[in-house]
């Protein structure tokens, strides 16, 4: 009767720890991070049982409301602001692009080919190239190699995570230092030709590439009365369930389904702008979603760190390096800010939800309220969202397909 209650509970608190810890040290440690670390250190400890943790009720929910949360983030992010991401999809492709040549093409004469091979398409993307790649080892008998993919994808947001975060900590205290300053020159502006009998000026928007805050476009279809949680919730189940079956359809993965159909039911205005928030649940549908990423290091052992520790780490040196190189050079010929170009092309280390935390993490700990904070978050998480999913649900497949074909 009470197991259930103690894991989940143990479970929060890795999570709320590293929620404070991030807080304390002002987001320049990811709350992710510590509470992936804090729980692998319990389960080698034997405090948790990893086999109970998978069965326990609240990852369970957690794998049900993958599908909604990104179907929300679909019906918050207006049109108008996807169409200028173009860009941050060919720094993002560029990254991976960058991983997969420098971890096979130098990584084979240090490693060998066929392990090369085997972290390649799981550095680039996510848990679908691990399970390609997993696969496909077992399939032609090289199944020492099967931990590979799998350590690379338990410890890649380790490294993603924290060089991510310094890199768009760095972006935000920059964008936030030039809105305040602009704001400052229309208020003496405005303080100025008011003083001298003029007219007051127009606000400058802040900054100017940038709305402060996106609104969240037309009123939905329906009275607002009509969208109860029950109602919503039903919407976001129904879209997840069409999602799933056509990524089954098409192979292409149901999260990007997911996201495709939530832009659809917010376009046609069948959902209203920021769905779960409307029916009281994106703090719940986020706890439990992030919880599934944290108990995902789980099934590390310290017998297969060593098995594989070599090929892992010089796979994990290699691919950021050539993740970073692949998006900074992108972004240099675009004319992008590489302190955000950068996090962006990252996100094939660790996609969402934490590209969506460490954007919140930041906003929060660079902003000095409400307002900045929002037009924050607003302005760098669109990038970040789109990264991720031009790297793990689309491209890490076609790259992780490709290149254990040549096995």
């Amino acid at each position: 009767m009470y197991e259930p209650l103690v894991v989940a509970l143990g479970l929060l608190a890795c999570m709320a720890v590293g929620e404070v810890l991030a807080t304390i040290t002002r987001a320049r440690v990811p709350s992710l991070l510590i509470s992936m670390g804090l729980y692998l250190a319990a389960v080698w400890c034997g405090v948790f049982s990893q086999d109970s943790v998978d069965q326990h009720t609240l990852v369970a929910v957690g794998n049900l409301l993958t599908g909604l949360l990104i179907m929300h983030l679909g019906t918050m992010m207006p049109l108008s602001t996807l169409k200028v991401q173009y860009k941050y999809v060919l720094v993002a492709l560029s990254g991976m692009l960058g991983a997969v040549l420098l971890v096979v093409g130098v990584g084979s004469f240090i490693i060998g080919y066929h392990a090369s091979v085997a972290g390649a398409g799981p550095v680039a993307g996510g848990f679908i190239a691990t399970l390609i790649s997993t696969n496909k080892l077992t399939e032609i008998g090289l199944e020492n190699l099967v931990p590979i993919p799998a350590l690379i994808l338990a410890l890649q947001q380790l490294i993603g995570l924290p060089i991510a975060m310094l890199f768009l900590r760095r972006y935000a205290i920059k964008w936030i230092a030039q809105s305040r300053s602009q704001s400052a020159h229309v208020t003496a502006l405005a303080g100025a030709t008011t003083s001298s009998g003029g007219s007051a000026p127009t606000p400058l928007s802040s900054p100017p590439t940038e709305p402060d805050v996106e609104d969240d476009g037309p009123s939905p279809l329906f009275p607002n009365q009509m969208y109860s949680p029950a109602v919503i919730l039903a919407i976001l189940v129904a879209g997840t369930l069409a999602a799933t079956w056509i990524g089954e359809t098409t192979g292409i993965s149901y999260t990007l389904w997911c996201l495709v159909i939530g832009f659809a039911l917010r376009a046609f205005r069948i959902l209203p702008a920021r769905s779960l928030d409307k029916a009281g649940s994106f703090g719940f549908a986020t706890t439990t979603v992030t919880l599934v990423v944290i108990v995902a290091v789980g099934t590390v052992t310290p017998q297969n760190l060593l098995q594989a520790l070599l090929p892992t780490l010089v796979i994990l040196v290699l691919g950021p390096i050539g993740i970073m190189i692949g998006g900074s050079a992108t972004a240099k010929l675009l004319r992008l800010d590489r302190n955000l170009a950068t996090p962006v092309a990252l996100t094939a280390l660790f996609g969402f939800p934490g590209d969506f935390i460490i954007c919140k993490e930041v906003s929060e700990a660079v902003t000095c309220n409400k307002t900045e904070r929002q037009a924050l978050l607003n302005h760098i998480f669109p990038p970040l969202l789109i990264g991720g999913f031009t790297t793990v649900t689309t491209g890490s497949v076609v790259v992780a397909s490709v290149l254990m074909s040549t096995l």
